[in-house]
C-alpha cells in the first residue's frame, strides 16, 4: 500500500493548501494517510472535520499516531521536532503532577479522543525509548481477539 504522512493541524490560513496537498497525494496513489502524531485533539478534530467535508476519508484510511512519554525529559525531546504543537495545558499537567501516571492519562485521552473522530481508522503508537506498550494497548482497550 502507497501511504504518506499529513500533519493534523493547521492554522486557519493555511487550511487551503493543507488540503490541496492532501488531495494531491491521495491522486498520486496514496491509500493510507499517517498523520502527525498529536497532543491537541481540537486542532486535529477542526482538521479532520475539513477533510470530511472534502469526502476524502472515503479514499484513504488515515491513522491518528500518538508519542506516549513517561517523562518530562521525553516531552521536552518532542518540542524540539519540528511540526509538533504541545499544549500548555500539557505541559502545565505534566509539571504540575506525577509525570508518569500524567503521561499515561493524556496518551489514553488522546487515543480515545482520536477513536471518536470520524474518519480515523486506527491509531500508531510511536514509542521513543520504550517497546512496552502493552499498557497502553490494555487500557485504551486497543487489543482485539482474532
Amino acid at each position: 500500500y502507497i501511504g504518506t504522512i499529513a500533519v493534523p493541524y493547521t492554522a486557519p490560513d493555511k487550511l487551503e493548501e493543507s488540503m490541496a496537498l492532501l488531495e494531491t497525494k491521495i491522486a498520486c496513489g496514496a491509500r493510507y494517510i499517517q498523520l502527525q502524531a498529536t497532543f491537541d485533539l481540537a486542532a486535529m478534530q477542526q482538521w479532520m472535520a475539513e477533510v470530511v467535508k472534502r469526502g476524502l476519508h472515503q479514499q484513504v484510511h488515515f491513522i491518528g499516531a500518538v508519542f506516549p512519554f513517561s517523562s518530562w525529559k521525553g516531552l521536552e525531546f518532542l518540542q524540539k521536532i519540528p511540526g509538533f504543537y504541545i499544549p500548555n495545558e500539557v505541559v502545565d499537567r505534566i509539571r504540575n503532577g506525577n509525570c508518569k501516571s500524567e503521561s499515561l492519562k493524556i496518551t489514553l485521552e488522546l487515543i480515545h479522543g482520536m477513536q471518536a473522530i470520524e474518519g480515523i481508522h486506527g491509531v500508531h503508537l510511536r514509542l521513543i525509548g520504550s517497546s512496552d506498550c502493552s499498557q497502553i494497548i490494555e487500557l485504551a482497550g486497543l487489543r482485539q481477539v482474532a
